[in-house]
């Protein structure tokens, strides 16, 4: 499994934008159902009509490197 995960800090205003590897994305923002922190989006799978799933990890900007630990173990429980 690739681990590599866009961070992003800011806001994007449109709709998230995967790469052509579909490399997972961290944004953080204010999420809809829980507030502010970190939602990881990602490819349900690796196929062409994949939909795209995302998952909410609570913490603050400076909570960073404990984020992106927290979706890289998300990511490999999906494929076990």
């Amino acid at each position: 499994m690739n681990e590599e995960i866009r961070v992003h800090y800011e806001p994007q205003h449109e709709a998230v934008t995967f790469d052509g590897r579909g490399t997972p994305i961290l944004q953080y923002w204010s999420h809809p159902e829980h507030g502010w922190g970190w939602t990881l989006f990602y490819l349900e799978d690796d196929s062409e009509t994949a939909g795209v799933d995302d998952h909410f990890i609570p913490g603050d900007l400076t909570d960073v490197d404990q984020v992106v630990e927290s979706a890289r173990s998300w990511l490999r429980r999906g494929q076990a």
